[in-house]
């Protein structure tokens, strides 16, 4: 009897052993926390994982903000916005964004003003080290996380459903629309798993054009357009996917023409559409 209990004991103690192995055989980075502490002036914000991370960052302006982007990973056990109600560090905030099939976390943390950082990792957690700033001494320890997007929250609002975008006509990648000014209202990167997408959203409809500039540069143009936030000017790192894009720059030329800069890491063919106020240029994976 005691061998068939032992036999038992065995089989669960196997079988537990076994399921953090399986959980990790798909490759996927879970991320299961992310804490912020404060000691004196120092501050950290650290990254849980299960895996070694592959991320991107970039910065915002207006109100200052870190975004992170792991690649591979998915959000499990981790709440929804938190306001963490410090003199230097305003919120946390996650996002899973995975689209057709890929994983993709987003990590956003705004600031109250702008500081200094250093971004570090440490075996399978990304670490952010805010050096001084204002505030109370005394050591504070929580964890928090959130439900965020790189997208200002104004225009998150306008931006109608995925579903409902797909369902809509496309057109060429030139339109004829009424004349008028425009306003760029954002530029974006998706990365999805056959292509990777930069997007262009208007306010309104907007002529463009899509043209190859060499073999490693595409350059969207919308005349008459304008990008009145500074925030929607800055440029977009995408060098860390396994993507061919590099890196996006969006600008404003002569004559009222705003210009985006798409650097590629090599050459590879793509497609431009129009649906509704955004435009799309889709780059082929793997090439």
């Amino acid at each position: 009897m005691r061998r068939a209990i032992r036999g038992v004991v065995l089989a669960a103690l196997a079988v537990a052993v076994a399921l953090p192995a399986l959980a990790r055989a798909d490759g996927i980075n879970t991320i299961s926390a992310i804490k912020f502490q404060r000691t004196g002036s120092e501050r950290q914000i650290r990254v849980i994982g299960s895996a070694q991370p592959t991320f991107q960052r970039f910065t915002l302006a207006s109100p200052p903000r870190l975004v992170l982007d792991f690649v591979g990973s998915r959000l499990s056990g981790v709440p929804g916005t938190t306001e963490v109600g410090d003199a230097v560090v305003e919120r946390i905030a996650a996002e899973q964004q995975g689209i057709d099939g890929t994983s993709l976390s987003r990590v956003m943390i705004a600031f109250k003003h702008q500081v200094d950082f250093a971004i570090s990792t440490e075996g399978n957690d990304v670490v952010i080290a805010i050096k001084g700033g204002e505030g109370a001494g005394g050591d504070i320890s929580t964890q928090v996380a959130a439900a965020a997007t790189a997208v200002p929250r104004a225009e998150a609002k306008k931006a109608p459903p995925a579903a409902e975008r797909a369902a809509k006509s496309e057109t060429d990648s030139s339109v004829a629309v009424a004349s008028g000014p425009r306003n760029m209202t954002l530029c974006g990167f998706r990365f999805m798993s056959n292509v990777s997408r930069v997007f262009v959203r208007t306010n309104y409809k907007a002529e463009f054009s899509v043209n190859k500039m060499g073999d490693k540069k595409v350059v969207v143009e919308l005349p008459n357009t304008a990008i009145p936030l500074r925030n929607n000017r800055n440029f977009l790192d995408a060098q860390y996917f396994a993507s061919p894009v590099k890196l996006i720059t969006p600008m404003v030329g002569g004559g009222g023409t705003t210009r985006i800069e798409i650097e590629l890491k090599n050459d590879v063919p793509f497609q431009s559409r129009q649906v509704e106020n955004e435009i799309q240029i889709d780059f082929a994976n793997g090439g």
